[in-house]
């Protein structure tokens, strides 16, 4: 196996020259805040978590396809991303920022023949590559915008945590998935990951996307506020056949969800009738659009009439400079002309009055 050389990578406008070299997996270890496979929280106390981390991937999905890939091809084709650590009890073996699955299928398949698989490519980041420039290229390679090899959608929120741990701002976090995300959106996703976090782990890695839906829906921060709906919600999204109808029916209508009564959401969820929260939030709708064409009627005959007294008041204002213009004889008349406008100016003032009276409750009802 062969592979050695030099490969100089730009990275956030600095360019960083990385070494291609072959190194025995006994130098290597884990990355532990991997956010696709993260160290389960019960090991990282441990002594011996490598082991412990190694043996919680003999059950994972993705290294058991890759086990039997590397097999059949004879070796791991593509190179992982490593740097030497500096500090710690691990100082001077290489982590593996991309490649921790690898690393694992090769470790072990070294434990039937530790001689054929005792070699990996590797491409070894320079000491001089600051931590959040690593940070940058390990996004660009799973997360950012056009990722090599992307990662699910609780793989992404489990890193967004990670960097925020680090001090990077929401709105740092955002730009580093451009096009993807904003600064409100990556807020979302903390809260919904905070909110969904009491679901099993397993119930949540699967769900994740659902959890993330829901929490984009009208009134979702209601739902603290809710616990006997919370925890019926709870129940719903772990429900095997309630992915399309969690996603459709709760997260557009979690307004509707939370002003139902627990009975009836808990009858309507045993007959599979989650639809009904829609058909209550249509009505509540129709309800509404009455009431607001209604009040587009009202307010159009107000401004109609404040309309007609303008032009009214405008005529006589017209006539007043006549009558004043033509001597003596009519200034009585202008006299009579100008109370007249007075008239009609009072009225015109409470049809103003009245109009924004209207306005300042539709206002205050719709943000209530």
């Amino acid at each position: 196996m062969e592979f050695s050389g030099k490969e100089t990578i730009p990275i956030r406008g600095t360019n960083y020259v990385f070494d291609l070299r072959i190194l025995e997996p006994k130098n290597l270890t884990f990355w532990y805040e991997n956010p696709r496979e993260p160290l389960p929280h019960e090991f990282k106390s441990k002594r011996n978590r490598f082991l412990l981390y190694l043996d919680y991937f003999k059950k994972n999905d993705n290294v058991i396809r890759l086990i039997s890939e590397i097999e059949f091809e004879g070796g791991v084709q593509q190179p992982i991303f490593v740097k030497e650590k500096s500090s710690g009890p691990e100082k001077g073996l290489f982590e593996v920022f991309d490649g921790n699955s690898r690393l694992a299928a090769i470790l072990l398949l070294a434990k039937k023949n530790e001689i054929k698989w005792s070699k990996l490519k590797c491409r070894i980041a320079p000491e001089n590559l600051t931590d959040d420039d690593l940070d940058h290229h390990i996004n660009k390679l799973h997360g950012g915008k056009s990722p090599s090899w992307g990662w699910e959608a609780d793989s992404r929120v489990n890193n967004m945590i990670r960097l925020r741990k680090k001090g990077w701002s929401f709105r740092d976090i955002a730009a580093e998935f451009p096009g993807d995300e904003t600064e409100k959106s990556v807020k979302g996703k903390f809260l919904a990951h905070k909110l969904f976090s009491r679901l099993p782990e397993e119930t949540r890695k699967r769900k994740w996307s659902i959890c993330e839906a829901i929490s984009k829906g009208p009134k979702f921060q209601n739902l603290e506020k809710k616990p006997a709906h919370k925890r019926l919600l709870f129940e719903v999204i772990q429900l095997p056949n309630q992915a399309g109808a969690t996603q459709g029916q709760l997260r557009d209508y979690l307004d509707v969800f939370l002003k139902t009564p627990i009975r009836k959401l808990r009858k309507w969820i045993k007959n599979d009738e989650l639809g009904k929260i829609a058909d209550q939030r249509k009505k509540r709708q129709a309800s509404s659009r009455t009431t607001s064409e209604k009040r587009v009627r009202e307010d159009s005959a107000s401004r109609s009439t404040v309309a007609t007294t303008l032009k009214k008041a405008n005529s006589l204002l017209v006539r007043l400079h006549e009558d004043l213009n033509n001597g003596s004889r009519d200034k009585i008349l202008a006299k009579v002309s100008i109370a007249e406008i007075n008239v009609k100016m009072g009225l015109l003032k409470t049809h103003v009055k009245n109009i924004v009276t209207r306005w300042t409750k539709l206002k205050t009802n719709k943000a209530s």
